[in-house]
């Protein structure tokens, strides 16, 4: 199991993965919504969560309803895996 640390306000950090789990502000709607064309669906409905690798997003998480979208171009399954993980210890 991955080892997590608090980096800042709401963010989370998998030291192995490099993954870095934070809440979405408004200032990551473009990525977001670039993120969602990538995966060719529409941007879920917020509270998120997200993922990102290297400043990178990777991955965004509906605290609403579950709705998952992901780059396409990397393997998400761990990092999506770790943002449902983060999402049940915030009670979402």
């Amino acid at each position: 199991m991955r080892r997590l640390h608090v980096r800042g306000r709401g963010a989370l950090r998998a030291d192995q993965a490099g993954i870095t789990v934070r809440p979405a502000s408004t200032a990551d709607a473009d990525a977001i919504a670039d993120l969602a064309a990538l995966d060719s669906v529409r941007v879920p409905p917020g509270p998120l969560l997200l993922a990102e690798a290297d400043d990178d997003l990777r991955a965004a998480l509906s605290l609403t309803d579950g709705t998952v979208i992901s780059d396409p171009f990397h393997l998400t399954g761990d990092v999506v895996a770790l943002l449902r993980d983060r999402a049940g210890e915030l009670g979402g």
